[in-house]
């Protein structure tokens, strides 16, 4: 699994890094324990730059709290497919009983 997890202390400046490095469009913003709190993307990002938000400024108030993610447990190649269409999204979260990160589905 291709690392897309960041905590929500890190600033806007890493978090473009992280994005380019990578090479997605989608950062899934994740706890200690590796809970999934929620999604970063690109658009966040610009959003969060244009109302003049510093590149020191952290992510902790930019990033998505409400996201769609699967349950490990229900995952089959045909419900991402349909999520990804229908929501018009790059990147699912597949995430246990617990919320806890287990992996991501994107187009490719």
């Amino acid at each position: 699994m291709k690392n897309i997890k960041v905590r929500t202390n890190i600033n806007i400046k890493t978090a473009m890094k992280t994005l380019d490095k990578t090479a997605e469009k989608c950062l899934l913003v994740v706890n200690n324990n590796d809970k999934l709190l929620g999604t970063l993307t690109d658009g966040d990002i610009r959003r969060a730059i244009l109302s003049g938000m510093d590149f020191s400024t952290t992510i902790d108030n930019i990033y998505q709290k409400k996201f769609i993610v699967i349950k490990s447990n229900e995952f089959t190649k045909e419900n991402a497919i349909k999520l990804l269409k229908d929501k018009k999204i790059e990147l699912i979260p597949i995430v246990d009983d617990e919320n806890k990160l287990v992996n991501f589905v994107n187009w490719n």
